[in-house]
């Protein structure tokens, strides 16, 4: 769902979901693995928003950011 919505261009009102729901953050692993081209730039400027607004919980996404990276690399 969120990657649909980040689809159709409604990045603020998932930005606004991510501030008020913290257990997201471990979703953006999943989300920078969509194969649309515009999920994953939304996401590009959810992290940067994110990271500047809330340094504390940004880390949250790191686990899911790895395991997509050892995922790419053992391909």
């Amino acid at each position: 769902m969120i990657a649909d919505y980040m689809e159709k261009g409604f990045l603020e009102n998932i930005i606004d979901m991510f501030r008020h729901d913290k257990s997201l953050y471990p979703l953006i692993g999943d989300l920078l693995n969509d194969e649309r081209m515009r999920v994953r730039l939304g996401v590009s400027a959810l992290v940067e928003t994110l990271a500047e607004e809330d340094r504390g919980h940004i880390s949250a996404a790191i686990p899911g950011i790895v395991d997509l990276l050892g995922t790419k690399a053992r391909r």
